[in-house]
């Protein structure tokens, strides 16, 4: 994810920065810790280099992004650092590998509600911390990044019930509902980014499991012709992993 971070900046980055820790009144992991630790860095960051303070500032809100921050400040690596702090303990490799390839996926999205409200505040002329911050106020909306805690909902729910998936699916779409983390409009063959992060996360989960997964898609997809967007991947893979609730949300943004 570095280097990705590297390539789309445009330069080579000192990773080896740090910013001091910030406390929050809000829980974590939320979004509104993270925007907390944003603002509280704010006047440090705006009279700063942000490309030298840029990645140190990822770095800070990887640690931050759990209970465990301090554990998470001895990895070397986001990937790393995100897990310890959500998670407590360090990753296995193929976890940190399945957290770094979601980052690596999601780095870059242009147009999507959050990027472009960071993009306007820039063409008004805002410093780089404030356009940051217009950008996890965007994430805040529910047709956003929070997408991704109702599809964590909806995986956790069914993954953990006994009822067949088509009936499950038929009773989740009463009234109109729509299953969260399933799209055919943006892409009609399918989010090459689910495709991508789901074909990562099936060889590591029970086989038990697995075949539950793919009953569930088959049934979204016969009953509604969706397929997974990459935000209901996402979601299944931090709830596989053991993240604690609101997790995706934050690997997403």
């Amino acid at each position: 994810f570095e280097q990705v971070a590297e390539l789309l900046w445009g330069f080579e980055a000192d990773w080896s920065v740090r910013l001091p820790r910030v406390r929050t009144e809000s829980p974590r992991p939320s979004l509104h810790a993270w925007l907390e630790v944003v603002v509280g860095l704010a006047s440090r960051l705006t009279s700063a280099d942000w490309q030298r303070t840029a990645p140190a500032l990822l770095h800070r809100l990887a640690c931050s992004a759990g209970a465990h921050e301090r554990d998470a400040e001895r990895q070397r690596d986001l990937s790393g650092a995100i897990a310890v702090s959500l998670l407590g303990r360090a990753p296995r490799s193929a976890e940190a590998k399945l957290i770094n390839a979601s980052l690596v996926l999601l780095a870059d999205h242009e147009l999507n509600p959050s990027t472009f409200s960071a993009r306007v505040a820039a063409s008004a002329g805002a410093p780089w911390v404030d356009c940051l911050i217009s950008a996890l106020g965007a994430s805040a909306g529910t047709r956003h990044a929070s997408a991704c805690d109702d599809a964590e909902r909806f995986w956790r729910a069914t993954l953990s019930s006994r009822e067949p998936a088509p009936s499950l699916v038929q009773r989740a779409l009463e009234g109109g509902a729509t299953i969260p983390g399933f799209d055919a409009g943006a892409y009609p063959q399918g989010d090459p980014r689910a495709e991508a992060l789901l074909s990562r996360l099936k060889p590591l989960l029970a086989a038990s499991t697995r075949r539950r997964v793919e009953d569930i898609l088959s049934a979204v997809d016969d009953a509604t012709g969706q397929l997974p967007a990459v935000d209901s991947a996402l979601a299944l893979t931090a709830a596989q992993l053991g993240l604690p609730s609101g997790s995706a949300t934050l690997l997403f943004i």
